[in-house]
C-alpha cells in the first residue's frame, strides 16, 4: 500500500472514531442533566440544573423566590428540559417559557405564542421583552430587547 492510501485509511478511520453513532447521541440526551427554568409575573427567575427533575424544579423555585417580592408568584409556569435552548419572555404578566433544541426553533415557536397570546387578549397584548435566553451549556443573556414583530 502506497503511503498516500495509508495516510488515507488512517484519516478516514479516524473520521469513524471521533464521529460517534446516533444511538451514542439519543444515550447522551437521555443522560443530560435535568435544566429547569422558572419565571415569576414580576420578571424574577430561577434556573437549575440537577440529575433529577424534582431536585432541579426545588432549585429553581428557591432561586426565583430569593430574586422575588412575590414568592407564591414562583412555579406557576416553569419548563423543564434536558438539551437545547430556553427562552423566557415577559409580556405585562403574560409569561411566555419555551425550550427547543435550537435556537432559531426555540424563536419561531415564542413568536407563535406570542401570536396566539395576542389574539386571545381582546385589548392586544403588552408590550413583551425578553427576560432570559439559556444556551445549551447554561449560558444566561439577561433582558434583551425583543425584536419588533411583523
Amino acid at each position: 500500500m502506497s503511503p498516500a492510501r495509508a495516510l488515507c485509511a488512517l484519516a478516514a478511520g479516524l473520521v469513524i472514531l471521533l464521529v460517534p453513532a446516533p444511538r451514542v447521541w439519543a444515550q447522551a440526551g437521555a443522560d443530560a442533566e435535568w435544566k429547569v427554568l422558572t419565571v415569576a409575573g414580576n420578571g424574577a427567575w430561577g434556573l437549575s440544573t440537577a440529575r433529577s427533575q424534582g431536585e432541579a424544579i426545588a432549585a429553581a423555585l428557591q432561586q426565583c423566590q430569593l430574586r422575588s417580592a412575590d414568592p407564591d408568584d414562583c412555579g406557576a409556569e416553569l419548563v423543564a428540559y434536558r438539551i437545547g435552548w430556553a427562552l423566557a419572555i415577559l409580556c405585562g404578566e403574560h409569561r411566555v417559557l419555551i425550550s427547543a433544541g435550537e435556537l432559531d426553533e426555540a424563536e419561531t415557536a415564542a413568536d407563535e405564542r406570542l401570536s396566539a397570546l395576542e389574539q386571545s387578549e381582546p385589548d392586544g397584548l403588552p408590550a413583551c421583552r425578553r427576560l432570559l435566553t439559556v444556551s445549551p451549556v447554561g449560558g444566561i443573556t439577561t433582558n434583551r430587547a425583543r425584536r419588533p414583530r411583523d
